[in-house]
């Protein structure tokens, strides 16, 4: 079995042997960023009737697509993080506009015809779209989100899922200087290795401040391999577009496209799961409070809380993989890309678990990236 690699960001449901995947996608061509300019309160570009339009999509390991909700609004949950540490149900009006968390109106909801990645179209899919500007003196930071509701399956049974957490970028520059980002999507939807081995067709594309239109000229690209917590480039990989074939992932992996300006770098990344291997690490998260009481939320972690994940070696179809024992390697990075020591605030690692305390990671700069193998033990 090759090495494999996990990074986190896909929630995986098992129900009735199938493994669910539920990923944001946009149907526009307008990315999760926005410049925002404190010196001249200005934010570029205007998402004024013209911002992110994106929704849910469902599948399952056999490459089936199911529609979010039925076809319900009522049965599909925002959840937005406003600055405020954590997400919250994000609630709409009778004309399905949002009335919390961001300013009254600044997202709408609404059913519409969405042709999904597998190429097929369906209906009644619901879908949210962003129609005023996020981000501005009130909201400088960066705010993620993610989707949950309901699918039916067959039988008429129906199984809850959740999104990966899809971040919304805040750029700050200064006085209108030259600032840029570097934004990674995929191309007509082929953001994953399908089962049948699909290479996955990735699309960077820079953008500065003040400017509606990517960067086509003056930046110097590269692509790498940054599935092991380092980065290693991959060859005549210097254009906007990245093919990533099966044998470029192991399980999951992750990728950075570098984009060098008058000395610069800046960096945009991506992650690919490859759905044609027979195995994948699926890890799992649970916290525990100082105080005796609190509620752990996925992917983050609250003040007085430890946190533990636990790293599990599962089959395509999300069953876990007995009989054979693996070693686990964990890459720990801070905030700014140094090695994390995993034992601050009475942390550690050990095989398959990685306990971390909230004051570990404020420590490290408010977050910590991980990075997980595994392969199978000598016997």
């Amino acid at each position: 079995m090759k090495k494999i690699i996990s990074n986190s960001g896909t929630i995986n449901a098992v129900i009735n042997g199938k493994s669910l995947t539920c990923k944001i996608r946009r149907i526009n061509d307008v990315d999760f960023f926005q410049f925002w300019d404190n010196s001249t309160s200005t934010v570029s570009p205007s998402w004024k009737d013209a911002g992110p339009k994106f929704y849910a999509e469902v599948t399952d390991s056999e490459g089936k697509s199911y529609v979010l909700g039925s076809g319900s609004l009522a049965n599909v949950n925002l959840y937005w993080n406003g600055g405020s540490g954590n997400s919250s149900l994000m609630t709409f009006d009778s004309n399905n506009l949002n009335t919390n968390i961001l300013p009254a109106g600044t997202i709408r909801r609404l059913l519409a015809s969405v042709k999904y990645s597998d190429g097929n179209t369906y209906q009644n899919v619901p879908v949210f779209e962003i129609i005023k500007d996020v981000f501005g003196s009130a909201n400088a930071d960066s705010d993620d989100f993610y989707v949950t509701g309901q699918v039916t399956l067959e039988g008429a049974n129906t199984q809850d899922v959740r999104s990966n957490t899809e971040t919304v970028q805040c750029v700050q520059t200064v006085n209108g200087g030259n600032t840029y980002v570097v934004r990674i999507s995929s191309e007509a939807g082929k953001g994953d290795i399908d089962s049948e081995g699909n290479a996955a067709e990735l699309v960077a594309k820079v953008y500065k401040y003040g400017a509606t239109t990517e960067v086509t000229s003056d930046a110097s690209l590269q692509w790498a391999d940054a599935s092991a917590g380092t980065e290693s480039n991959i060859s005549s990989a210097t254009t906007s577009k990245l093919t990533v074939s099966a044998d470029m992932v192991n399980g999951d992996g992750l990728f950075v496209c570098i984009a060098t300006i008058g000395g610069k770098t800046y960096r945009g990344y991506y992650r690919v799961k490859d759905y044609s291997d027979p195995y994948h690490i699926e890890v799992t998260e649970s916290g525990t409070f100082a105080s005796g009481s609190g509620t752990h939320i996925d992917q983050k972690i609250q003040a007085g809380e430890t946190v533990t994940r636990t790293a599990h070696v599962v089959k395509s179809d999300g069953t876990e993989v007995t009989g054979t024992k693996y070693d686990f390697t964990w890459v720990l990075k801070k905030a700014d890309g140094t090695t994390f020591d995993p034992t601050t605030e009475n942390g550690s690692v050990s095989g398959a678990a990685w306990k971390y305390a909230y004051a570990g990671i404020i420590a490290a700069g408010g977050s910590v990236n991980w990075y997980l193998s595994a392969e199978p033990a000598n016997s």
